[in-house]
């Protein structure tokens, strides 16, 4: 999960039909809990592990472009199969549009932003790296022209994924 700059909660969640991007809203009169994405380009969306919320959107990061009900069974099969159908997609609350940031990802786990909120990174478990990317930039391939590898060669799974303030990245 994560909050954006107005205190909501921005979370993923996997449902019998897939994952679906939530947020959680409060005022004088309560909390409520709303489903805002559950599918791109008239497909359920697939496995969803996690968010990251920027001024210019909410960025979320799709596994495996399929679900097999769990998030571990998804994974296994994304990583067992190498197919990289892992995407990252950015919402943007305002015009309540998705766009695609990076695919590619076999495994897309966590999600984190620099503290100015130009760079976004990507833990990619499959590769076993994390990618960086323009947080503006769309329709990039993990590997490709405009995505950087950041950390490469690692010695395990790279997961969840934080910024600090000074620009240090942690990967779990």
């Amino acid at each position: 999960f994560a909050f954006d700059g107005a205190g909501d909660i921005w979370y993923t969640v996997l449902t019998e039909t897939g994952g679906a991007l939530c947020r959680a809203t409060h005022d004088e009169w309560g909390a409520s809990t709303q489903q805002v994405v559950t599918q791109m380009d008239g497909r359920p969306l697939g496995c969803l592990t996690a968010v990251a919320a920027g001024a210019d959107g909410v960025y979320f990061a799709e596994a495996a472009g399929f679900s097999l009900g769990t998030v571990e069974d998804t994974l296994r099969a994304e990583l067992m199969g190498h197919t990289a159908t892992g995407w990252v997609y950015v919402y943007d609350p305002a015009g309540r549009s998705v766009q695609r940031v990076l695919g590619g990802l076999a495994g897309a786990s966590g999600l984190a932003l620099s503290p100015e909120g130009d760079t976004l990174y990507a833990a990619d478990l499959g590769s076993r790296c994390i990618w960086a990317v323009d947080s503006a930039a769309r329709e990039l391939t993990a590997g490709g022209k405009g995505c950087t590898l950041f950390a490469g060669q690692l010695p395990g799974y790279p997961g969840a994924l934080a910024a600090g303030a000074d620009g240090t990245v942690y990967a779990a």
